[in-house]
């Protein structure tokens, strides 16, 4: 009996030392459990996350920086497009996101990413930056131009009214001397034959002969066409001039120029040239011809001769205009370069993620499989004692 009852009682402390150490074994699981997950809860949590909101930050200054050149491309304003200037905000949010990014996860493929990010937002910068000063430099030549026009109405208002000028005084010469024909005919009109001129007289006649011979030979009508001629091509070329603002096209602009633009240069400088071989005897009427002439050299090196000339800064705003869609293409490049490395990163992310939640699953399942046999061993342990208990 006394054997029995240490039987009995040898196997109650196994079955007590069982239970205490199932039990470990169940806690020990569990704790193990709880600290494993915690700890990937963490890496989602603080890692992850950080990623995810570095990722939205750098998509948020993306966006800021399009929607700056959309502002860009769609101002015609100087004073507008300067509003557009300063972009430190984004770019400092970039900076911000991208050190965040960089302390989150020790990631190769990630760290990568990153790098190539930084890279391609350096040169979507740069492509920002010739963008920007491309289009303030177009908007600036574009309102030199209208001011060149400006100036250039007036010049041409001016000559206009100078040749205008010429051709009164012309005129006025014209009818003084029909004045003094007329004069002269009524002096001689009373002679019926010549031997009743005497010497007087026939001073008179000659003087008479020699106005008729000039006012029918003379020039006067020639000069009054070149006068004319020189208001015609001078409202011609200041149409010109305009029509340089409307051209985007080099060839064309050129074609323009060397074309159009010379002949009727050379036809005024040529009408120029015979009313100054003309009138170089009437000081007030030359004097005014030079008025003219240095007033249209001024107007042809406004138009086609200055470095600022009209042509030349319509030159450099098509240059520019191409230039600016060069900026554009970069910038669409770049675009998708940066969107293709955040891709990149997102997929970086999501798969350490999917690690993370698929270790839980695994660490839960274990668990779980641990807890299954140490309770399947404890029952079996204490259905044991129970029939040896029982016999």
């Amino acid at each position: 009996m006394k054997g029995f009852n240490i039987t009995i009682k040898g196997l109650l402390i196994f079955w007590v030392i069982a239970t205490v150490v199932v039990l470990l074994i169940q806690v020990g699981t569990s704790l193990f459990s709880y600290h494993s997950i915690s700890a990937k809860q963490h890496v989602v949590v603080t890692k992850v996350t950080s990623l995810q909101l570095a990722s939205n930050d750098i998509k948020s200054m993306v966006t800021g920086i399009i929607a700056r050149q959309s502002g860009i491309i769609s101002t015609n304003s100087l004073k507008q497009l300067l509003t557009l200037d300063n972009r430190k905000k984004l770019e400092n949010q970039f900076n911000s996101a991208l050190d965040i990014a960089k302390n989150a996860i020790n990631d190769a493929i990630i760290l990568s990413s990153l790098g190539t990010i930084k890279k391609v937002n350096n040169d979507f910068l740069n492509a920002d930056n010739a963008l920007f000063e491309n289009k303030k430099t177009i908007l600036q030549l574009n309102q030199d131009q209208k001011e060149f026009i400006s100036t250039m109405d007036s010049i041409t208002t001016l000559i206009q009214q100078q040749a205008e000028g010429i051709a009164g005084k012309i005129n006025f010469a014209d009818k003084r001397k029909k004045r003094r024909i007329r004069k002269l005919y009524k002096k001689i009109k009373s002679f019926k034959t010549i031997e009743e001129i005497t010497d007087p007289e026939a001073e008179i006649v000659f003087k008479f002969r020699d106005m008729v011979a000039e006012n029918m030979l003379g020039k006067s009508g020639g000069l009054l066409q070149e006068s004319s001629n020189i208001r015609t091509s001078v409202a011609i070329i200041a149409g010109m001039g305009r029509q340089f603002l409307l051209v985007d096209n080099l060839d064309t602009l050129t074609s323009i120029k060397k074309n159009q633009l010379a002949q009727l240069t050379q036809s005024i400088n040529t009408s120029i040239a015979k009313l100054d071989q003309e009138t170089s005897t009437d000081k007030e009427l030359n004097d005014l011809l030079k008025q003219l002439k240095t007033n249209f050299n001024q107007l042809i090196n406004m138009l086609i001769n200055d470095n600022n000339s009209i042509f030349n800064l319509r030159n450099k705003s098509i240059k520019l205009a191409t230039q600016m869609q060069s900026a554009l293409a970069k910038v669409q490049s770049t675009t998708i370069a940066m969107n293709q490395a955040l891709k990149t990163v997102e997929q970086a992310v999501n798969k350490i993620q999917l690690d993370a939640e698929q270790q839980v699953t695994q660490v839960i399942a274990g668990s779980q499989k641990i807890l299954s046999i140490t309770s399947l061993i404890a029952i079996l342990v204490m259905i044991a004692i129970g029939i040896i208990c029982s016999n």
